[in-house]
């Protein structure tokens, strides 16, 4: 009894401090002016509160997604430039062409919607668009205003559909009400696509910019064994510096990577460049798409042929 009460009372705790968010507690210092609502102002919060689970992962324990798939393997010769865009001609993978879109890309455009539509007809294959954001200051957590429309409209036009939470999270309890967040917020937006983690550290404002390795491995692994728990296939994204510096890759190992890298035309690209659970490349920070309007990350996701 003693247990269950102690757990009502971390619900409500949580749940409180996301309904008490306001607008100045989310910092700017990252360079994406997007459109928030504060979690439980939105309407898919209003009808039922998130549960927590009981369950908070124990470090060391991983799950089994991806455990078997070889590793990433190719070299500069198997890359060509068109444009703005890379493309793969190797004969290892089947590699699909995608972005990633947030209520930036959204906002400004004219009726405030992607043309899906248009942007499949332009070789879009996938879409992994932003659920919330966690504020990088004090931590408050806000939802994305367009992403249902974002999900429901890249499911429509037949594209392959992931979401990501940009994660702020210096504690595996508050990883865990990211990913009770993204659980709610999918209840009526189905996708076909991962859930993917996107903790990150830019500079000394950022609240995760002292969490040390062992704790930022917690929450990733706190936050991918619940999305996993929920039916979902947990990724996590991340950079060279917090893959190397941060996370513990004995723990992680069960999960693949979506991984930031932004070659110029003239350097060399190879499997050393890379982590061998790679399995989606951010290749680009600046690629036009037609039905979005603003430059875009353009993203190739490797599955294996053979």
């Amino acid at each position: 009894m003693i247990a269950l009460y102690i757990l009502l009372f971390f619900a409500l705790s949580v749940v409180g401090a996301v309904r008490t968010a306001s607008s100045d507690a989310l910092s700017r210092s990252f360079d994406e002016e997007a459109d928030y609502t504060a979690a439980a102002e939105n309407g898919v919060m209003d009808a039922q509160a998130p549960m927590l689970s009981a369950t908070i992962p124990v470090l060391n324990e991983t799950a089994f997604v991806f455990q078997d798939l070889p590793g990433i393997r190719f070299d500069d010769s198997d890359f060509v430039w068109d444009g703005d865009r890379l493309s793969y001609v190797g004969d290892e993978y089947d590699v699909r062409f995608g972005i990633d879109i947030s209520a930036y890309q959204t906002e400004d455009r004219r009726d405030r919607r992607i043309d899906w539509e248009a942007a499949k007809a332009d070789g879009v294959e996938f879409a992994i668009i932003r659920v919330a954001i966690r504020g990088t200051s004090e931590g408050a957590l806000w939802i994305d205003n367009f992403f249902g429309q974002n999900i429901d409209g890249a499911m429509a036009a037949g594209i392959q559909t992931g979401v990501y939470v940009f994660s702020q999270a210096v504690t595996e309890e508050e990883a865990l009400e990211e990913a009770e967040l993204v659980i709610v917020c999918l209840r009526e937006h189905p996708i076909d696509g991962p859930v993917c983690y996107d903790w990150e550290v830019e500079n000394r404002t950022y609240r995760t910019y002292g969490v040390p390795g062992k704790t930022a491995t917690a929450c990733a692994l706190a936050f991918c064994r619940r999305i996993e728990e929920a039916g979902y296939t947990p990724m996590i994204y991340t950079s060279h510096e917090i893959a190397d510096l941060r996370y513990d890759w004995d723990t992680l190992s069960a999960y693949r990577l979506w991984y930031p890298w932004y070659p110029g035309k003239n350097d060399r690209v190879s499997s050393g460049r890379f982590y061998s659970h790679m399995v989606i490349w951010q290749f680009s920070k600046r690629v036009s798409v037609d039905g979005v309007g603003k430059k875009v990350d353009g993203n190739l996701w490797f599955r294996p042929k053979y």
